[in-house]
């Protein structure tokens, strides 16, 4: 299943972690998109995590993989803790949409983007993707 899939009409932000030590939380957040096979079909999870502490901020469950669902995530992580100075996603349109850039750029937040030859996952912490995935299979399939 295919996640991530850009739009050439949303400017993409250069990529700028390579290298960049990590120390305290709130420096870089990172967000994704993935799916989770059900039966019938897939639902997609997405999740906010903060690379220092390697803390899920934030994650939501939806049938449809769009805007409505990587805002609603990011809002979420805005309103519960101090904004990062870094936002890092891949190049999905949801990610390089207008309303998703323009809440980071209104917090003053700089925005990163992957670039696609990294691979994926390309955003989420890699320690802490399969936690996540972990945490809202568990709460789909009432395992807890």
């Amino acid at each position: 299943q295919y996640t991530t899939k850009g739009n050439k009409e949303h400017p993409i932000h250069s990529y700028k972690l390579k290298g960049l030590e990590i120390t305290r939380a709130n420096q870089v957040w990172s967000t994704d998109i993935t799916y989770i096979r059900i039966k019938g079909g897939f639902v997609y999870l997405a999740g906010v995590i903060d690379w220092y502490s390697k803390a899920v901020l934030s994650w939501r469950i939806s049938n449809t993989m769009d805007t409505d669902l990587v805002m609603s995530v990011l809002n979420e992580a805005l309103s519960l803790y101090p904004k990062p100075e870094i936002f890092n996603t891949d190049q999905g349109s949801q990610y390089t949409s207008y309303i998703h850039t323009d809440t980071l750029k209104a917090h003053c937040i700089t925005i990163l983007h992957t670039p696609e030859q990294f691979g994926q996952p390309a955003d989420l912490h890699p320690d802490t993707l399969p936690e996540l995935i972990r945490t809202a299979s568990r709460f789909i399939f009432g395992q807890f």
